[in-house]
């Protein structure tokens, strides 16, 4: 198993701790879809196409799924707290 693959597992499986969700609800949750691709973005996953696929989100989608995550992160009080909880757990873990 790549790095890649090992470090996105790893991320899915603190992203259903710190939400208390399991791995189904991810996809179905666009809140914590928008997420994992900032944190993923972050840590410079975002481009590799195996993730988008693992959302079922096509090529020329992605750019707009990044793009909305964005606005969320400046918008939204609760999905930015969410967003950098997330984030702290990622940091101290990956």
């Amino acid at each position: 198993m790549s790095e890649l693959n090992r470090n996105y597992l790893r991320l899915l499986d603190m992203t259903c701790s710190c939400f208390g969700i399991n791995k189904d609800d991810v996809y179905k949750n666009e809140d914590i879809k928008y997420t994992i691709i900032l944190i993923l973005e972050k840590y410079y996953y975002f481009r590799d196409m195996r993730f988008w696929e693992e959302f079922l989100i096509k090529k020329e989608e992605t750019s707009t799924y990044y793009n909305k995550a964005r606005e969320r992160l400046i918008l939204d009080r609760e999905f930015r707290e969410k967003y950098f909880m997330l984030r702290e757990q990622v940091e101290r873990y990956l």
